[in-house]
């Protein structure tokens, strides 16, 4: 999880810059149980929607994390120091229905290996539709075998696959909700 604080400045109707800084807490699977990493984050993002069907995002995090316990540090591959790149792209092709592209770029030093740098991508497409009372999104992912995201990297990497989500409001205090998975 993440606790910090995030301050966005809108420039204009067409331009968003975001500042975020915090404290992250995350839980990695070892062979011999559980290690809880402490982290720093700080990060920047950029928005900018030069036309109203047509949007960006550009965003680069840094995190510095360590085990809540020295004796076990270097005992798994989460990352010590990481700085994840993110680009996104938006198109809309109606107020209701928007197709985005998302790639991630991960390049980070393992806390099992501290000498070792290491790269990662990974990408994602995806597709939604929203009315008034029903929204479907899909999503195509491919993630790279190593470690390209904020998730435990012991259960994000090494897969493609995809999703589907689907919400319906049956009444104003009412929803169904279904999401289908499959990596």
């Amino acid at each position: 999880g993440l606790t910090g604080v995030k301050f966005i400045k809108s420039w204009d109707a067409h331009n968003k810059t975001t500042f975020l800084g915090g404290d992250t807490e995350e839980y990695v699977s070892n062979s011999s149980g559980t290690v809880k990493y402490l982290g720093d984050i700080v990060g920047l993002e950029q928005e900018y929607w030069p036309l109203t069907w047509l949007g960006a995002k550009s965003s680069v995090l840094y995190l510095e994390n360590k085990a809540e316990f020295v004796n076990l540090s270097g005992t798994t591959d989460y990352p010590r120091r990481n700085i994840i790149n993110f680009f996104d792209t938006i198109i809309k092709f109606n107020p209701k229905f928007s197709l985005s592209g998302q790639l991630a770029h991960s390049y980070y030093t393992p806390d099992n290996e501290p000498g070792e740098n290491v790269s990662d991508f990974n990408w994602r497409i995806s597709q939604e539709l929203k009315e008034e009372r029903y929204n479907l999104k899909a999503n195509y992912e491919f993630v790279g075998d190593k470690y390209a995201s904020l998730g435990n990297p012991s259960s994000y990497r090494d897969y493609k696959g995809w999703d589907l989500y689907g919400n319906y409001k049956v009444s104003d205090v009412w929803s169904l909700v279904s999401y289908f998975t499959r990596y």
